[in-house]
């Protein structure tokens, strides 16, 4: 605990500088140049340049590239067929229910023709009853 204190105390003169700003800029002007001398060239060129020389393969980078753009064309393929077999499944959908409606649409008016009196043939004289009344038309004339 008395380390705390201590640090409370004097942690303005650890971050001081004892130099003066005369004396820094005096003490960078007298650094020396060191000449280092490299045998290998791609290091002296890498201390040159301040990077390093890549040595990029080629093949290994064409190929990666290739098998990604094959990948890519595979997968919007893979996407166009399932986008026209959803529309076809769905097309036939909307076929079926609009043969299931046209089919009800006769149902119901073959109901309503079997249950009303309508006119068939007026020049000839041929009408339409209801089928209820023709079966109790046929019972009593027998």
């Amino acid at each position: 605990m008395t380390w705390a204190v201590q640090l409370e105390k004097n942690a303005e003169d650890i971050f001081s500088s004892t130099e003066e700003p005369e004396e820094l800029e005096e003490h960078i002007a007298d650094e020396e140049e060191i000449d280092v001398e490299v045998d290998d060239k791609d290091i002296a060129d890498s201390i040159q340049y301040g990077v390093m020389y890549d040595r990029l393969n080629i093949r290994r980078l064409a190929s990666w590239s290739l098998l990604g753009i094959v990948l890519v064309v595979l997968f919007v393929i893979a996407l166009q067929e399932m986008y026209h077999y959803n529309r076809l499944v769905s097309d036939e959908a909307a076929l079926g229910s609009t043969e299931h409606y046209q089919v009800n649409q006769q149902n119901r008016q073959a109901t309503e023709t079997l249950n009303t009196f309508g006119v068939v043939d007026l020049e000839n004289g041929v009408y339409r009853i209801p089928i209820d009344s023709a079966i109790n038309e046929m019972v009593e004339n027998q």
